[in-house]
């Protein structure tokens, strides 16, 4: 069962084509999707990216590579590792003019405490420093995508 957060936003872009960027894990020396459907081989193309690193720890599925590369950028593969350190699982989307983020936090947003070491999830303000946070990343993959510089807030 999922249990995190999931947002979806809109941007422009003249961006065509489809990216999912979603974090791996080893199991037995092989390495697997964390929960993730595997890529549809009529539609999708696996992406491997010249940051070893990185390629060790995502799986990056484009409709084209051309589209995977405008979004894989070296400044957005290092905050997508950094996340992986905080978050471990997530996933991310970008289609068209919507960017997707599935985030496996192992609670839900203002879901109220099964016990009291789990009462800081309920505090508003880590909820709205958390969607600070994606939006500032989203906002990342768009200037991106669209070409322009961005100051990076943590």
């Amino acid at each position: 069962m999922f249990a995190g957060q999931a947002f979806v936003l809109h941007y422009k872009s003249r961006m065509q084509g489809c990216v999912r960027i979603m974090t791996t894990g080893m199991l037995m020396g092989r390495e697997y999707l964390s929960g993730f459907r595997e890529l549809d081989k009529n539609k999708e193309e696996k992406i491997e990216t010249e940051n070893q690193v990185f390629n060790a720890q995502f799986d990056v599925y484009a409709t084209n590579a051309h589209s995977a590369f405008y979004v894989l950028t070296p400044l957005v593969m290092e905050r997508l590792l950094g996340m992986k350190n905080k978050y471990g699982r997530f996933g991310v989307a970008v289609s068209g003019s919507e960017i997707a983020i599935a985030l496996s936090t192992g609670y839900f947003m203002f879901e109220a405490p099964r016990s009291y070491q789990n009462i800081e999830h309920i505090s508003v303000e880590n909820s709205k420093n958390q969607i600070r946070q994606m939006l500032a990343f989203a906002q990342l993959i768009e200037d991106t995508i669209n070409g322009r510089m961005v100051k990076i807030y943590n």
